[in-house]
């Protein structure tokens, strides 16, 4: 994937300290994915970094971000960020907007997908990985489940927490690095949030170490015919990432192309039992008649 342009508004003031270099204006959660670095220095040499953890004190970077050459007299360093994981902190509040505005005049197909999918969950604990604004969660409430989510993004965090009956089940995580102990969850799911990520394979070990054995993994992501379809097309050849808008065109969302392969990998099996795939676009949500599969459905079990 590659690292971006510099996000907007990210050069921080930085000392050094007895306790390494800190800074006091960026907190860890918003570091995962994140690279370092003070291009007038170059090197790949690593540093050692401690930034505030909120009020528990200090906490230490996460393992993820890449510490390249800090010189002693650093005064400010640029953040180059994974902008198709974190988009939604900047995109956020359009993203709900757009959603809420475009379905209050039609309804949500995709929400009768949802709620067919994952079947009969009463009583069941449910984690909602990517969770975005909490429209799924509320699906899951109706049907009895017991719900978690989790989100990269702080903004949807905050949408979601509104939106659940049991906020304190919603919090800051992602698929690579999930927040919780071995064998918590009866159900997994996501719907247009794993493509997000350039790599699958991590996922898929967090995701069966979360549940319990026999437990189901449902995924909505998008169709890989699709991603090729795009990229294909001459004004995207040069692009390397699929760029979709959404909501009449008002919200503009990407990420990394994806094969079946990287969905269905040696790893996923050794994790997994495949038990259900499925297919559908645009089309055939208004009119049945389905000409370019939009998204891809499966469902798995965990392995015991």
């Amino acid at each position: 994937m590659g690292w971006l342009s510099p996000v907007e508004g990210t050069a921080l003031e930085m000392r050094h300290t007895r306790k390494g270099i800190v800074s006091s204006n960026l907190t860890p959660t918003a570091l995962h994915g994140i690279a370092i670095c003070y291009p007038a220095y170059g090197g790949n040499k690593s540093g050692k970094m401690r930034l505030p953890a909120g009020r528990q004190g200090w906490g230490e970077i996460p393992s993820e971000v890449q510490i390249l050459y800090l010189p002693q007299k650093l005064q400010k360093i640029i953040i180059y960020m994974d902008q198709t994981k974190y988009q939604y902190n900047k995109i956020g509040n359009e993203y709900i907007e757009g959603q809420d505005s475009f379905f209050s005049e039609r309804k949500d197909l995709g929400r009768d997908i949802v709620a067919n999918i994952v079947g009969d969950i009463r009583g069941k604990k449910i984690l909602d990985v990517g969770c975005g604004g909490g429209v799924d969660l509320k699906i899951f409430e109706g049907k009895g489940a017991d719900v978690y989510g989790i989100d990269p993004s702080e903004v949807m965090v905050g949408f979601s927490k509104q939106r659940v009956k049991k906020p304190g089940n919603i919090q800051i995580g992602e698929y690579e690095n999930i927040p919780f102990p071995d064998h918590s969850f009866d159900t997994i799911f996501g719907r247009f949030s794993l493509h997000y990520l350039k790599q699958l394979d991590k996922a898929y070990q967090e995701i069966y170490r979360v549940l319990i054995p026999g437990g189901q993994l449902f995924q909505i992501v998008s169709h890989p015919a699709f991603d090729l379809i795009y990229l294909l097309r001459e004004e995207n050849k040069n692009q390397g990432l699929v760029t979709i808008k959404l909501y009449d065109n008002e919200v503009k969302v990407s990420f990394p192309p994806h094969t079946l392969r990287d969905y269905f990998s040696p790893l996923f099996f050794k994790f997994f039992d495949l038990s259900g795939i499925n297919e559908y676009g645009e089309e055939e949500l208004k009119d049945k008649e389905q000409i370019i599969p939009g998204a891809l459905l499966y469902c798995a079990k965990a392995r015991r």
